[in-house]
């Protein structure tokens, strides 16, 4: 049987728990590789790879840093500039729809689905609740953003849409 001294055990158990960090880079002690803006992006402009690239930084830079994975595809919320590592404050789930814009509202129940024109009363993301008012009878109801010009109503919302 294997005997672990309890300030061993406590050393492993602690580092099973922790979160991995960056990685040091090789040379440069306190310095960990992490994704940064490469060149200035706009807010409300959706962020690729090619908007970021790997630069090794000061590990207390890095702190609360985003990995590339999981930057790209986001919506900036603010300008983001060059040289800057990215955290969840300074992004967000793109928006599929902007208040004002035309939208399809669309409720299914069973094999039935219906649609009907509306206009988006704010900005919503995939999975938001938004507020859309029906174009024929001009009542205002709410729904799941789904994908770009699309929110669906829940089945209860079926006469909402046809109007009644």
């Amino acid at each position: 049987m294997i005997r672990l001294r309890p300030l061993t055990f406590a050393a492993a158990a602690l580092a099973i728990a922790l979160p991995a960090l960056p990685a040091e880079t090789a040379g440069a002690p306190g310095t960990v590789e992490i994704a940064v803006v490469a060149n200035r992006i706009a807010a409300g402009e959706v962020i690729t790879e090619a908007d970021l690239e790997i630069q090794a930084v000061d590990a207390r830079r890095a702190r609360g840093a985003l990995t590339l994975a999981e930057i790209a595809g986001l919506e900036a919320r603010r300008p983001l500039t060059p040289g800057t590592p990215v955290r969840s404050h300074d992004v967000q789930q793109p928006k599929l729809i902007k208040k004002g814009q035309a939208v399809t509202m669309v409720v299914s129940h069973g094999g039935l689905t219906i649609a009907a024109r509306g206009k988006a009363l704010e900005d919503g993301g995939k999975g938001d609740i938004v507020r859309v008012q029906n174009i024929a009878s001009q009542k205002i109801i709410q729904g799941e953003v789904t994908a770009s010009g699309i929110v669906s109503v829940a089945s209860g919302g079926l006469a909402m849409l046809a109007g009644l």
